[in-house]
């Protein structure tokens, strides 16, 4: 089964909470394109919970993570959820920034 898969899906189809749900059952630690997908899952959720795993998915990531794609959407994620602070912090943290 292709997890990546479903929760693009549920994304694209502005079903955030079923890509968080999916998530939270994973069995293994997720992919850079599942991170991705669930910092935009978290992005578009107006709940407090996507809040809530967006920042632990961050958090559990280590600090010599380098891939400009899930810096970009995590930093989305921050700043749908009015965390400017924590996004200019991630922001100042990439190595090779980009409009």
């Amino acid at each position: 089964m292709n997890l990546t898969r479903f929760h693009l899906g549920y994304v694209k189809n502005n079903i955030p909470e079923k890509a968080l749900d999916l998530f939270e059952q994973m069995p293994f630690n997720p992919d850079d394109a599942i991170i991705v997908i669930i910092f935009s899952a978290c992005a578009q959720s107006s709940t407090d919970r996507g809040k809530k795993i967006g920042k632990e998915l961050l958090r559990q990531m280590s600090k010599t993570y380098r891939d400009n794609n899930v810096y970009t959407s995590a930093i989305n994620m921050l700043m749908n959820h009015n965390e400017i602070l924590d996004a200019e912090h991630l922001f100042n943290m990439m190595k090779e920034k980009d409009i």
